[in-house]
C-alpha cells in the first residue's frame, strides 16, 4: 500500500476516534468532569484537562481532515496517543492503585489491558505515517 493511501486511512481512523471521544466528552461534560476528578491527578491539572482534552481531540480531528494541516494533526494525534498510552500503562500496572476509566461509552466497558493494546496500536500507526512524511519533507527541502 502506498504511503499517501495509508496516511489517509490512519487519518480517517483517528478522525473518527477523536470526533467520538472529544464529542462525547463535550456532550456529557458533567459526567466527564466527574470521571476525570476521580483520576489520581492534582486538582489544578483536572480543571485544565477538563477543557483541554476534548478541545485537543476535536482540534486533532479537524487538522487531520485537510491535506495542508494533516501533518500538524498527526503530530497532535501522536502527542495525545502517547500521553493516553503512558497513562493507560500506569493505570494497567496499578501504579496509582485502582483507577476508574474516564473514557467514552464504548471504551469504558474495556479493561485497562485492552485500552493499552488499542492505544499502543494507534500510537504505532500514527508514528508509522509521521516518519515517512518527515523524510519526504527533508527530501523536498534538500532539493530546494
Amino acid at each position: 500500500m502506498k504511503t499517501p493511501k495509508l496516511i489517509e486511512i490512519i487519518s480517517a481512523i483517528l478522525i473518527v476516534l477523536f470526533l467520538y471521544t472529544g464529542g462525547q466528552k463535550i456532550i456529557e461534560f458533567d459526567v466527564f468532569r466527574i470521571q476525570l476528578s476521580r483520576q489520581p491527578l492534582p486538582d489544578w491539572a483536572i480543571s485544565i484537562l477538563t477543557w483541554i482534552l476534548p478541545l485537543a481531540e476535536l482540534a486533532a480531528a479537524g487538522l487531520l481532515l485537510f491535506t495542508h494541516t494533516r501533518t500538524a494533526g498527526l503530530h497532535l494525534s501522536a502527542a495525545l496517543m502517547l500521553s493516553f498510552t503512558v497513562y493507560t500503562a500506569l493505570a494497567y500496572t496499578e501504579a496509582f492503585g485502582y483507577v476508574p476509566c474516564a473514557c467514552g461509552r464504548i471504551f469504558s466497558s474495556m479493561g485497562w489491558g485492552a485500552h493499552l493494546l488499542i492505544n499502543s496500536l494507534l500510537l504505532i500507526l500514527t508514528l508509522a505515517v509521521i516518519f515517512p512524511l518527515h523524510n519526504k519533507s527533508k527530501k523536498i527541502m534538500n532539493t530546494s
